[in-house]
């Protein structure tokens, strides 16, 4: 063992040195092509944006205060105790104006727990009302979402997670980004609640802190917001009425999302934006299981939308060829290309080079990842966060992080595969499957 480690590291030692004085420019750039592809330009350009917006105060929305009657639909289905969270997270909220809470709980015949603790917040509590809404029969979240739409009062519509809580001020956050009246809807700001829990979970918070809050806003500046979260939303209510609410089946979200776009085509003045400044705070799997199901479910999705259900998203003649160009690149090159391009990478390795000389060839690439993400982090601690005593603490584990990505790129390879070939989405247990029988696509 220790005369393979010592192997090990002066291979690393020779195959380093050989790379940066010998080795010919074509040879590096395809040593690191999948960074340069996605990780890379995505980096420069958040870092580019977000200093600018520190410097300058750029791209930031004008802000008013507006106290608008708002509605906060929660959906819970099998929380139990948990759904507390959520719900006294908005009681607790330093809005002025009119706040309707309403618990939508799924499936309330089988989940009697859930129900019973959201019935003991039901009443009012000042300018503060809490309604609780038994669907008897699972529907899933969209049918859930849809029938709380129906008894909403307020001007903007929250839709939200029945396991997340927010800070106080997210409401007034959130409402005050409206001053833009070309705005429809927003994505929250979402963190990792139980950062401290497992490697895994340090890893999703170290992952939302740069795919979310950081990369949120870079997107939201260019006018290419995504996806408007699932578990925390944000739209004006008529406009969403008008829409239709959301669609039935799995990815309702990102569903809507599309959607939203498809009618920016008709009207190209509306907006949609991201608060960065209202935040959520979720529980993350904290498991390897739990995280690889999730993530095969959202990847999964990106395929039944993109190529099934909405197939128009990627003509630019309806979304415009600055949105079609991002949606080519997020969904053709960094979720299929860079995985592909990576196995047949690593074979050619196997193929050409000793099992030591690969193994320290994969250092090399392994420590531009990880100095990567230690330099995003490090901006983002410095400069971003809201919370820094929780981001410091991630620092040493973003060394590791690469690993995680590494996993997350093979697991999302294998969900579009199963998507395509096999319609994954119809087997989800996210949705009952009368749901996903039901579905036209």
């Amino acid at each position: 063992m220790i005369e393979f480690l010592g192997n090990y590291l002066h291979a690393v030692y020779v195959y380093l040195s050989n790379i940066i004085l010998n080795t010919n420019l074509y040879e590096k750039i395809i040593l690191v092509l999948p960074y340069l592809l996605f990780d890379f330009p995505l980096a420069a350009g958040i870092v580019l944006v977000l200093s600018l917006k520190v410097l300058f105060g750029l791209f930031e929305r004008e802000r008013r205060e507006w106290t608008p009657p708002v509605s906060a639909l929660i959906t819970a289905y099998n929380e139990r105790e948990a759904v507390k969270n959520s719900i006294e997270s908005m009681l607790e909220q330093n809005y002025r104006g009119y706040l309707q809470v309403i618990v939508i709980v799924d499936g309330a015949k089988q989940n009697k727990e859930t129900y019973e603790v959201a019935r003991r917040y039901e009443g009012n509590y000042g300018n503060k009302e809490v309604l609780v809404i038994p669907k008897w029969e699972r529907g899933g979240r969209a049918s859930s979402l849809n029938l709380g739409l129906n008894f909403v009062k307020g001007e903007i519509t929250l839709a939200l997670d029945g396991d997340t809580s927010y800070d106080r001020d997210m409401i007034k956050n959130a409402v005050s980004h409206f001053s833009d009246e070309k705005l429809v809807a927003l994505s929250g700001n979402l963190r990792i609640r139980n950062w401290n829990k497992t490697l895994v979970t340090k890893f999703q918070a170290i992952e939302y802190a740069i795919s979310i809050y950081m990369a949120k806003q870079f997107l939201d500046a260019l006018g290419l917001i995504n996806n408007i979260s699932g578990a925390f939303g944000i739209f004006k209510t008529d406009f969403l009425k008008g829409l239709g609410g959301w669609d039935a089946g799995t990815a309702e979200d990102l569903d809507l999302t599309l959607r939203l776009k498809k009618y920016r085509s008709l009207y190209p003045d509306i907006k949609l934006g991201f608060a960065h400044d209202a935040i959520g705070l979720t529980d993350g799997p904290e498991t390897w299981r739990g995280i690889l199901k999730q993530r095969k479910r959202w990847d999964g999705d990106l395929v039944y939308l993109y190529f099934k259900k909405h197939t128009w998203v990627l003509n630019p003649k309806i979304v415009g060829w600055k949105e079609a160009l991002y949606t080519y690149y997020l969904v053709l090159v960094q979720n299929f290309a860079v995985p592909v391009f990576m196995i047949l990478y690593y074979i050619k390795l196997f193929l050409r080079f000793s099992f030591i000389e690969v193994m320290a060839i994969l250092t090399f690439i392994y420590l531009i990842y990880a100095f990567h993400t230690l330099f995003l982090m490090l901006f983002f601690v410095i400069f971003i966060s809201e919370r820094k005593r929780w981001d410091v603490k991630l620092l040493p584990y973003t060394l590791l992080y690469p690993v995680y990505g590494l996993i997350l790129r093979f697991n999302a390879l294998y969900a579009y595969i199963d998507e395509a070939f096999f319609d994954a989405h119809r087997r989800s247990s996210y949705v009952p499957p009368w749901v996903a029988r039901k579905s036209k696509f």
